[in-house]
């Protein structure tokens, strides 16, 4: 996750903002410019562990619960987890994005 000390602020192809911390992709940057990312001094960067696959069995009882959710709920939980979304997206591009960036609960 990375978020700018100065909004607008530009490097390694993108711009970054100071409002929210934006999560990439693990292959969206090379090796040199996450290098560069995280010795960049503007920048807060954060490198998350990956995580676990999620049982497809749990998977399908959230995709259903989420299904069951409108647009309007949908962007809530994304703006609520900092997940980027497009204006347009449907219903299935938010359920994608939420599925993507849940982990499982922990087993206690």
């Amino acid at each position: 996750m990375i978020r700018s000390l100065y909004e607008g602020f530009r490097r390694a192809g993108q711009s970054f903002t100071t409002k929210q911390q934006q999560q990439f992709s693990d292959d969206h940057f090379t090796e040199d410019q996450l290098v560069a990312l995280e010795t960049e001094p503007m920048l807060e960067v954060k490198i998350l562990p990956d995580l676990p696959k999620p049982d497809p069995a749990e998977e399908v009882d959230t995709r259903a619960v989420l299904e069951g959710h409108t647009v309007a709920r949908l962007k809530k939980e994304c703006d609520a987890m900092g997940i980027e979304y497009p204006a347009n997206a449907t219903k299935a591009v938010l359920v994608e994005l939420l599925l993507k960036n849940t982990a499982p609960a922990p087993e206690v």
